[in-house]
């Protein structure tokens, strides 16, 4: 039978999600977790590869076992979960039709790329967010972001060109702030007399996060994507410049690649008939 997971991990202390000659990955983790619950090898298939240092809240893999316990996701669930590191979780296990593939019947992808915006960078959010110094300005950041909508070919925010097309479709491409970082922004509650005032400290980082659902990503699309909507937001580039670099293809043109640590992979959509729970 198919099984579909839905997991979730910190990328910070893996290669990235697909075995490797070296290097610790999810899929390795995923597989050896798998075979000491069912007693087999057991290859799973991920919705595509996550680079080394990017996370995931919601990547989707299938996998095939003839093993009984997989008869009840639920307690495969708690068998995995049990067996797997803190650092990576299956959050969902449903049964699904054989024809259902992780990758190739995926409709669109979502990813988040989150920055923190302030002069201290924040403990708290380091492994997950991309810290900058400079203000942004989460308004051209969206007026660029949407330029992107659409059917295009993104070959300029590739890092490499493969052996495929490079056209790709954006359904949606949004940027806004989510409010003063937790435990950075100024406080407006009164000082009691007396009372010590280091919550008062100047910075008013802010975090902002930069989301794109997609029909499918090239190579660090995403992430330079992210890139080249910074250099918008702190000034270096017009929103309108991001249409004229899409038009161009010339990868120059594009912003850097955005450090991996900010990147998360939120969900994978599949038709609702491969989603079906078999008889």
């Amino acid at each position: 039978m198919r099984l579909l997971a839905v997991v979730e991990y910190d990328g910070t202390d893996f290669a990235g999600f697909q075995l490797q000659a070296r290097g610790r990955t999810v899929q390795l983790e995923l597989e050896s977790a798998l075979a000491t619950c069912t007693g087999e090898a057991v290859r799973v298939i991920g919705s595509g590869r996550t680079d080394a240092g990017v996370h995931a809240r919601g990547q989707a893999a299938h996998f095939d076992t003839a093993a009984t316990i997989a008869a009840h996701p639920d307690q495969l669930l708690r068998a995995l979960n049990a067996h797997l590191p803190t650092d990576v979780k299956v959050r969902a296990l449903r049964r699904v039709p054989e024809t259902l593939h992780a990758r190739h019947s995926a409709l669109s992808r979502r990813y988040c790329y989150r920055v923190l915006s302030g002069r201290i960078p924040s403990p708290l959010h380091r492994r997950y967010a991309h810290h900058v110094r400079a203000a942004l300005s989460c308004q051209a950041m969206s007026d660029a972001a949407q330029l992107l909508e659409g059917t295009h070919d993104f070959i300029a925010f590739a890092s490499e060109e493969g052996p495929g097309s490079t056209v790709r479709r954006i359904d949606r491409a949004r940027v806004w702030p989510v409010g003063a970082a937790a435990g950075v922004g100024r406080s407006d509650r009164p000082v009691s007399p007396g009372e010590p005032i280091w919550h008062t400290y100047g910075d008013s980082a802010q975090l902002i996060e930069i989301e794109v659902e997609a029909s499918g990503f090239l190579r660090h699309m995403m992430r330079r994507i992210a890139g080249t909507l910074l250099r918008v937001g702190d000034g270096r580039l017009r929103p309108e410049d991001v249409a004229t670099i899409l038009a161009s293809r010339d990868k120059s043109l594009a912003g850097p690649t955005a450090p991996a640590r900010g990147l998360c992979l939120e969900s994978i959509a599949y038709p609702d008939q491969e989603m079906q729970q078999p008889e």
